[in-house]
């Protein structure tokens, strides 16, 4: 899956110290980006522990007084994307959507240059003083 130019960086930087930190091994490819501290999938939705998992990460767990969930963050990325004017077909994949025809469902992989392309129509970049990962994660991820 594409991800937009201003996570790049930071994706990195967890990927190479803060996973490790977190797990005490290299990733692999078969890992899960974000796992449990024992390196299984972590699978909890919920509002509450959703929050717990930013307030250890440093981030903010609210936005102009409103929790986030994972609900909030999901709409919040199809207005950027409306907004950016995103193509439709761009919208509907990075949202998780099924194809709506058999020629996107059977091509997908092809769709992947198009779907940065659009990702980056996004007017997005994360501030100078965004939470980093150094070489121990703060608090229990």
């Amino acid at each position: 899956m594409p991800l937009h130019r201003a996570l790049h960086k930071p994706l990195a930087q967890w990927l190479t110290s803060g996973w490790q930190a977190l797990v005490g091994r290299e990733p692999t490819l078969d890992d899960y980006l974000f796992p449990r501290a024992d390196g299984a999938p972590r699978l909890d939705q919920r509002a509450g522990a959703f929050r717990g998992h930013l307030v250890a990460a440093g981030s903010p767990t609210t936005f102009a007084g409103e929790p986030l969930t994972p609900y909030a963050l999901r709409h919040t990325f199809s207005t950027l994307l409306t907004q950016g004017l995103a193509a439709d077909i761009a919208h509907d994949r990075l949202m998780g959507h099924r194809a709506k025809d058999t020629k996107s469902f059977n091509y997908s992989a092809k769709l992947l240059p198009f779907l940065a392309t659009e990702l980056d129509k996004l007017a997005f970049d994360l501030p100078d003083d965004a939470p980093t990962f150094g070489a121990e994660p703060e608090g229990n991820l």
